[in-house]
């Protein structure tokens, strides 16, 4: 007695479903799986760190790239085009899946939030700061864009910085007054604006953002490697979250051993194992290294730990590398040759540069 044709029809059918949704939650699990970070943009190029010594090309793009405007999502990458007015998405082996138009002076990205300037200032009002959220699906080729608020503020901005739950902290300073200010944003709150909590002097400086255990520490990037004080700032980390108004910061001024030559701050700074960071000049030339210098918070004073010489400048800062147990960022000295960059890894006692081509 022969087969039944329709029972032969429905196994086979059956088969070709079973094998449809084997192939679709495979792929599902190959387009979500985690790419390593950190990632950087250097010269029309994505790199990814593959230990404290080498780094791996992944693809090319356009040099419109900006390194604080790359994040790294389930399957892949989104990215701003600068020079496209362009966001985009890519998938892990860099082709681009979906791409949005996004017009814009700056943008910074940061996990799904994406916070910009449109770098066109208005006399009285100022620039257009507004914050976006997005939404990727690299399976479905999917980039969805939603802005959250747009307001004018009077900031030309010197630093930013991305915390938990949505919150930024915004540095830079208005174009008629002499000061720097300080403004936290519930970027994620419609109705989460920009709230000035903190104003002092500047003079020839830029303020730089780095948040060190429960402190939100500002300090003042010189202009150039002359002479300048060694101040910065501090705050509870705490009483800044929910702040409507100005709050207290305390002024500190950091002492130095005599063993440590230095003029002034000179980069950005970072966190590293409850230890605050930052970047010194160690001469008055332009050609001057610059060095990293430790300090350890002891009874609300910085106390002076380290020094790690010869550090090429924190040009970006990219992350803090939990195997390791170090930082990542992209040196350059932007006063001795603008020419060179490096991939670099500091551990506390010692930075591994290698030079990119």
């Amino acid at each position: 007695m022969g087969n039944n044709p329709r029972i032969i029809i429905y196994k086979l059918n059956a088969a070709v479903i079973l094998a449809a949704v084997f192939f679709f939650f495979v792929s599902c699990s190959v387009y979500s799986q985690k790419i390593k970070e950190p990632v950087f943009y250097y010269n029309n190029k994505i790199y990814q760190f593959t230990d404290k010594q080498n780094i791996k090309e992944l693809f090319s793009v356009s040099n419109g790239t900006r390194n604080r405007a790359i994040s790294v999502v389930p399957g892949g990458f989104v990215i701003w085009d600068k020079t496209q007015s362009k966001l985009k998405l890519y998938n892990s082996n860099g082709k681009i899946v979906s791409q949005k138009k996004f017009a814009s002076g700056q943008v910074w990205i940061n996990k799904n939030l994406l916070f910009c300037n449109d770098f066109i200032y208005t006399p009285d009002s100022g620039f257009e700061y507004s914050a976006w959220s997005f939404k990727t699906n690299i399976f479905f080729h999917s980039l969805s864009l939603k802005k959250i608020w747009s307001i004018k503020l009077d900031c030309f901005n010197s630093d930013i910085l991305f915390e938990e739950n949505g919150i930024i902290i915004l540095a830079g300073k208005e174009k008629e007054n002499p000061e720097n200010d300080v403004y936290v944003i519930d970027a994620k709150n419609p109705q989460g604006k920009p709230v000035k909590i903190f104003s002092y002097p500047k003079n020839g400086d830029f303020t730089r953002l780095v948040h060190c255990n429960d402190k939100l520490v500002l300090f003042n990037s010189h202009k150039d490697k002359s002479s300048a004080p060694f101040t910065l700032y501090d705050a509870d980390f705490s009483s800044i979250l929910n702040s409507k108004q100005k709050i207290n910061f305390t002024k500190h001024t950091l002492e130095l051993p005599d063993s440590v030559s230095a003029s002034c701050m000179y980069g950005f700074g970072f966190s590293f194992d409850g230890d605050l960071v930052l970047p010194f000049a160690s001469g008055f030339e332009n050609t001057a290294p610059i060095s990293l210098l430790s300090f350890s918070n002891q009874n609300d004073s910085w106390v002076f730990k380290n020094e790690v010489q010869n550090c090429g400048g924190c040009y970006v800062y990219l992350g803090y590398d939990i195997v390791n147990n170090g930082v990542w960022y992209l040196a350059h000295d932007v006063s001795s040759d603008s020419k060179i960059y490096g991939s670099a890894f500091y551990d506390g006692n010692s930075v591994l540069i290698n030079t990119l081509q």
